[in-house]
């Protein structure tokens, strides 16, 4: 070559020794880091794949953290559970030692002192028990949900239940309990099967009510049989696993009438489709209520229902199914002249029983529904929606009849002096003055404080003491099925008139927007519901409502509804909530019938009865009797503290094997990730002393190529 400006072989050298330059310094980066890629340029898709891969590594490092947090305090519970196992050994020691007849009083008396330590003790430890300050053992945790994956939803739930002495012993707790009733042509009652969605449990569908579920009751038409609360609890059942809600069956009770005046008449009466035989009244109720009930006890092998004479001409005889299957009452074969109102009976029809709800582990319940009409739901279920806690036996009366006029002792449900008795406590008349949320004008008739549920609840609550039992307003709802825009030129709701311009080409919003800008006045609140509007007085305030205009009730949401006109509106009356620790008994007292027990919204029964065991926290040994009764409590709270650590250690043994799952799956990640990320030592120090040798050649033909340029010099000499 004869130029000097270009060298190109100096510039061929120099491309070389820069490639092999930066395979040099790649290949010492990589076995500097110990990494293959290092930059995205390194390998832009392997980089994404690792970092992914390095998420679920990181991810299977906290969830096995989580997890061994939840076998700690699994074995926490687990440890505390076996110290109340022996203090409830030690306890039973002590009740056999007093159920012996060598021991006097006075020994008794001592070793009840014991007993009444190693209650305290077992409370002290329930309340104590935790980890990282959430209570374990008190029954306050609920469920407890573990984070055991990597990703949203990866969780296992686990939970203790109380071990407190008032939870633990002879029975379980019912939370909640159905009201049973009338399946005649009346609405407003527990009167037709489940179908898919009537109720949900814990946020469960609930499936329909079958036919086949219920062995027991009487066919009185087809699908009858599914009304029962028999088969209602089944289809509960079918989904507990999923809610951890568990039903079970109570008995089916109808409550006598008002017994007309007697007459010589014949009669017949079929009870579950069984005739009696046929007998004679007379003109004295009490011989005839006896003459009845031997008639329907007679047969009551075949019906499952037993009559009981009330000895009182205003309550009849009542009728009891303990097995919870429904009750059929009918005219007989040959039925004579005699009424069911001659021999005290309920008027034909079919009556269902009811069904207690339950937790295993003392969660709440909360019940709700799929239906478009809340009040259905309510309805075919026999329950109130809502959440309940389970360490009660509680229940809520039925929807009470929508006045439209003044309301009567008899005719709305005003609590009257004799006509509740709860716990054999006669309640007092509820008084107006209790209540002072609801209204009560010139503008609405119908709506009266004295028969409100805040006025109800609170002359319950003044025999508490006695009872044992606490009432509570439950939350008026009043739900329409539908929206239709309408005119609608004024609005009474609750006392507070309204200037309405809603009309045809109103929308549902703007029904919600008129109603709540005064729900501060009224105290209701106004939501979507389905395809119409809900009204809701959480405080269980009447909602009485008037509607002016030609669009009517659909106008405002609330087809379906009983509303009232200018002046007049019509009143919805919310229902009352009775709890107890105990299981307890509501009646009609003696006024019951004349003054509306029924129309009250009460059931007759013994409520919470799945609960009306002795629990250790009533122990008491002092005597032979509760010295026996307490063997048998104690019995109970050992396998119910036993089932619990069994479950705690089914936990343990499942977070087990969660921690070596993950363990297993961060090593093969792991290992996966290696394989993309890692650098091969040996591949790459092959390629670094190759990069080397390349570079040393490289300089020196860029030497070499440089002195090249030299040999133009002997041209110029």
């Amino acid at each position: 070559m004869s130029v000097i400006n270009t060298n190109v072989k100096a510039l061929a050298a120099q491309g070389s020794l820069s490639n092999v330059n930066k395979a040099l310094e790649t290949s010492m980066e990589r076995l500097s880091t110990g990494l293959r890629i290092n930059t995205a340029a390194d390998d832009a898709a392997g980089l994404a794949i690792t970092n992914r891969m390095t998420s679920q590594i990181r991810g299977y490092a906290v969830a096995i953290r989580n997890s061994n947090d939840g076998i700690s305090m699994t074995q926490t519970a687990d440890g505390a559970m076996g110290q109340v196992t022996s203090m409830l050994q030690r306890m039973r020691e002590l009740s056999v030692q007093a159920a012996n007849g060598a021991m006097s009083d006075a020994d008794r008396g001592n070793i009840q002192q014991e007993v009444s330590q190693l209650k305290m003790q077992i409370d002290d430890v329930a309340n104590k028990t935790n980890h990282n300050n959430i209570k374990l053992l008190d029954g306050s945790a609920g469920k407890i949900v573990l984070q055991t994956g990597t990703n949203a939803n990866d969780t296992m739930t686990i939970g203790f239940g109380s071990v407190k002495t008032k939870d633990i012993g002879l029975g379980s707790r019912a939370a909640l309990t159905s009201t049973g009733g009338f399946t005649g042509a009346s609405a407003g009652t527990a009167n037709a099967a489940f179908v898919a969605g009537s109720i949900t449990l814990n946020g469960v569908s609930v499936g329909a009510s079958l036919d086949i579920s219920d062995t027991l009751s009487y066919q009185a038409a087809a699908g009858s049989k599914a009304t029962s609360a028999i088969a209602k609890a089944a289809a509960i059942n079918a989904v507990s696993a999923q809610s951890g809600v568990f039903a079970t069956v109570g008995q089916t009770t109808v409550s006598g009438v008002v017994q007309a005046t007697g007459t010589a008449v014949a009669g017949m009466v079929k009870v579950n489709g069984v005739d009696t035989a046929a007998f004679t009244l007379t003109t004295n109720n009490e011989i005839n209520r006896a003459t009845v009930a031997k008639a329907i006890n007679d047969i009551s092998d075949r019906t499952g229902v037993r009559a009981t004479n009330t000895g009182d001409d205003n309550q009849g005889l009542s009728l009891v199914a303990a097995d919870g299957r429904n009750i059929t009452l009918a005219a007989g074969s040959t039925p004579g002249t005699a009424t069911f109102g001659q021999m005290g009976l309920a008027a034909a029809g079919t009556y269902v029983g009811s069904y207690e709800l339950s937790t295993k582990d003392g969660a709440p319940i909360t019940v709700g529904s799929l239906v478009s009409n809340v009040q259905t739901g309510e309805k075919v279920s026999g329950l109130n929606f809502g959440t309940y806690a389970a360490d009660k036996a509680q229940i809520v009366t039925t929807d009470r009849t929508v006045q439209v006029a003044a309301p009567t002792n008899a005719t709305s449900g005003l609590l009257g002096g004799n006509t509740l008795v709860i716990n054999g406590v006669g309640i007092a008349a509820a008084n107006g003055a209790s209540d002072t949320a609801s209204y009560e004008g010139s503008l609405a008739v119908s709506s009266t404080k004295a028969a409100s549920a805040i006025s109800i609840a609170a002359a319950i609550n003044k025999s508490t003491s006695m009872t044992g039992v606490t009432a509570t307003a439950a939350a008026n709802v009043v739900a329409g099925t539908g929206f239709t825009a309408g005119v609608v030129t004024a609005i009474e709701l609750n006392g507070v008139s309204f200037t309405s311009t809603l009309g045809a080409n109103s929308t549902r919003d703007d029904v919600l927007s008129t109603l709540n800008a005064k729900s501060g006045e009224t105290g209701v609140v106004a939501t979507a519901y389905d395809a119409g509007i809900k009204l809701t007085a959480a405080d269980g305030r009447n909602i009485s409502i008037a509607v002016t205009g030609t669009g009517g009730a659909a106008a405002l949401g609330l087809t379906g509804v009983t509303v009232g006109a200018a002046g007049a509106g019509a009143t919805h009356y919310a229902g009352v909530q009775l709890s107890s620790d105990k299981a307890f008994t509501v009646d009609s007292g003696s006024e019951g019938d004349t003054l509306g027990f029924k129309n009250l919204g009460f059931t007759q029964g013994t409520f919470g009865g799945a609960n009306s065991g002795v629990k250790v926290a009533e122990i008491d040994v002092s005597t032979m009797a509760g010295a026996t009764t307490a063997l048998k409590a104690i019995d109970a709270a050992i396998n119910t503290v036993s089932q619990y650590q069994a479950t705690a250690g089914a936990y343990q043994n499942r977070l087990d094997a969660v921690v070596s799952n993950l363990t297993e799956s961060t090593q093969n990640m792991s290992a996966s990730r290696s394989r993309i990320l890692d650098t091969d030592y040996a591949t790459e120090t092959t390629a670094m002393a190759r990069s080397q040798i390349v570079a040393q050649a490289a300089t020196a033909m860029l030497a070499q190529a440089n002195q090249s340029a030299q040999s133009v010099l002997s041209l110029l000499k």
